[in-house]
């Protein structure tokens, strides 16, 4: 089991992506963008 940390992801935050020059169309892209590559690394034993 490994634990994982994460700061602010800023899901459905549609500003985030202009602010931070996040190459996404829209906050639901950005969001399953982010969710698919998380649980590529974290486990099901994990805690996140």
């Amino acid at each position: 089991m490994t634990i994982w940390y994460t700061a602010d992801t800023h899901f459905g935050h549609e500003n985030i992506m202009r602010f931070c020059n996040r190459p996404f169309v829209s906050a639901s892209q950005m969001d399953a963008a982010m969710l698919e590559n998380m649980w590529k690394v974290v486990g099901s034993e994990d805690q996140l």
